[in-house]
């Protein structure tokens, strides 16, 4: 993949689910809300400008914008870090329950 130099992600649209059965069948709605935000706003911390839309979908986040290359980034990127959100709030959820 190439490395794509983008700092202004205005034109670019991210619609990320919130539907717990996206993120396995351990997780309560209340820890599907907190995945959610969490991925949201690591998002945007890493794609400034980004449009991140959260939506009770089923299925696989879509990026859109002008650059398909750029649109691939942002998914990779995804790819790569949402198995470690959900490690995060499970792992808190388990110690708020312990």
């Amino acid at each position: 993949m190439n490395n794509v130099t983008t700092t202004d992600y205005s034109e670019y649209k991210i619609t990320v689910s919130s539907d717990p059965c996206c993120y396995g069948s351990d997780y309560t709605a209340e820890e599907a809300a907190a995945i959610t935000a969490r991925m949201v706003r690591g998002i945007e911390a890493q794609f400034p400008g980004i449009e991140a839309r959260v939506r009770l979908i089923i299925g696989a986040d879509e990026v859109s914008g002008p650059d398909s290359e750029v649109c691939d980034e942002i998914s990779f990127w995804i790819q790569n870090n949402w198995c470690s959100t959900l490690g995060v709030i499970k792992k808190t959820t388990q110690l708020r329950t312990t």
